[in-house]
């Protein structure tokens, strides 16, 4: 079986794939010789003026044609893995982005975290399964 793994600034390293392998084998109960397919997401984003953000859905249509270019609308139908950047905010749009293309929000690789002081520290590595914490069924 081969999982397709979507990033925007940060592949998967060697650990980090056997991690989700292992994840989704456990979950889904795919294949230990599943393969993982990475697909760089273009890292173009419009700019904050004057540090304002802008309304998250005036970018969808945007994060979706860079989602495509990478190959997204292959997977349509499918729950794929989307590693979180460290720019949550833009990360969650994303997921939003991804939802509208497949049908499903993504497993969510987790890496970064907000910590008190608001800023962005790297954190140990865990896989969220969007959908169903949405409240989405496979």
């Amino acid at each position: 079986m081969t999982i397709p793994v979507y990033y925007l600034d940060e592949p998967l390293n060697d650990e980090d794939i056997e991690f989700v392998i292992e994840s989704l084998v456990a979950r889904e109960g795919t294949s230990a010789d599943s393969k993982i397919v990475q697909n760089r997401v273009a890292n173009v984003l419009p700019a904050h003026i004057d540090g304002a953000l802008r309304e998250p859905t005036s970018d969808i249509e945007l994060l979706k044609k860079h989602l495509v270019r990478a190959g997204l609308r292959k997977d349509a139908g499918k729950q794929v893995v989307w590693v979180m950047p460290r720019d949550i905010a833009w990360g969650a749009r994303f997921q939003l982005s991804i939802f509208e293309i497949t049908g499903f929000y993504p497993y969510v690789l987790q890496r970064w975290s907000l910590a008190e002081d608001g800023s962005v520290v790297k954190r140990d590595t865990r896989l969220i399964d969007g959908h169903g914490m949405m409240g989405g069924k496979g």
